[in-house]
């Protein structure tokens, strides 16, 4: 696993998506095989998706602060989650992973959320609250899902 890592960062290196100063923490993604290439990189301050699907590659990095939330979608040989950035926009990942792989980069993702969270005095818990149910009242999630992520709020 970790020579498929050093060939994703020294390809994306190479190619400008992750820059020479970025200090990755968590990486998730396929071998480095244009045309199936889906990874996700969090480093301290943001989450780079790339994405090269039939040779057209897409690139975003999205900074922790501006992330609303992250739900898992589908998991299995290739998960999809959904990132909320904001109030609005949505960016749906797929990457290839294990199981467990996508659920510990989904925590990552979570917990460098909660970090920004808790260090902005202006984040509600109401907020967060709503802005789950309205994922749940447009069926992204389940209603499992919304009462997880509402005791983790309201920590109970």
């Amino acid at each position: 696993m970790k020579k498929f890592r050093k060939k994703i960062l020294s390809l994306l290196k190479k190619t400008g998506v992750v820059y020479e100063n970025d200090v990755p923490e968590s990486i998730l993604g396929s071998t480095v095989l244009w045309g199936i290439n889906n990874c996700v990189i969090c480093t301290q301050s943001d989450m780079i998706y790339f994405c090269n699907t039939h040779g057209m590659p897409f690139n975003k990095r999205v900074l922790y602060k501006n992330i609303s939330s992250v739900v898992i979608l589908a998991s299995g040989i290739i998960a999809k989650f959904e990132i909320i950035i904001g109030n609005a926009e949505k960016m749906l990942v797929e990457v290839l992973g294990e199981t467990v792989e996508i659920q510990k980069m989904v925590d990552y993702i979570e917990s460098k959320i909660t970090q920004n969270q808790t260090s902005n005095p202006a984040f509600s818990q109401a907020d967060e609250i709503t802005k789950f149910k309205k994922l749940l009242d447009d069926g992204i999630i389940t209603v499992e899902e919304f009462n997880l992520k509402k005791r983790h709020l309201l920590e109970i």
